[in-house]
């Protein structure tokens, strides 16, 4: 979780959530009963509030105009929602409220749902879960998905910032150039 204005950092905290965890977690097992399935993706919500509630006071406090997700799961959420009537990029917690027995369907009858990728099937009932629980908590109406991650934004900072260039001239890392300008 991070929020920033520009390029200075406001806020930044590791929370010990993510799909796979999430999967192995609630989903092993995804039986054969649409109602009980349905009800272990409440119970994995649930208990991915419960995650973000440790963060909830730092986030508060400081708030945001927009937020952005930059995750696989994120890209699919986001592909799924725009084929259920969301903006290209954005995922609308009511849409993934609507979608939550769709969802359970496609998996229970291993139906095709529209804009899920086959390979990604295994991390949509964690995914569902983890990013409803992640707007319920903070009162996201609205998550955007951004192509470019945490990694970009490092190399695009260790670019930028003379001093971690310095430091990295003098040390014994193996030579890494960077272009100027």
């Amino acid at each position: 979780m991070i929020i920033g204005k520009r390029t200075n950092l406001l806020f930044a905290e590791s929370l010990p959530i993510g799909c796979v965890t999430w999967r192995d977690r609630f989903f092993s097992n995804t039986g054969h009963d649409q109602k009980e399935l349905e009800r272990k993706m409440d119970v994995a919500a649930a208990e991915a509030r419960h995650v973000f509630k440790a963060a909830a006071p730092g986030i508060s406090r400081i708030g945001w105009h927009k937020a952005y997700a930059s995750s696989g799961t994120a890209k699919l959420l986001a592909s799924i929602c725009q084929e259920y009537g969301c903006s290209g990029g954005q995922i609308k917690l009511d849409t993934l409220h609507t979608l939550k027995h769709k969802i359970a369907e496609c998996i229970l009858e291993g139906r095709d749902l529209v804009g899920l990728k086959d390979r990604r099937r295994d991390l949509l009932l964690p995914g569902w879960s983890v990013m409803t629980a992640l707007m319920e908590s903070y009162k996201i109406g609205t998550m955007n998905f951004s192509a470019t991650a945490l990694r970009e934004g490092m190399l695009d900072f260790v670019v930028k910032n003379e001093k971690t260039l310095k430091a990295m001239e003098e040390s014994d890392l193996p030579e890494v150039s960077f272009p100027k300008g």
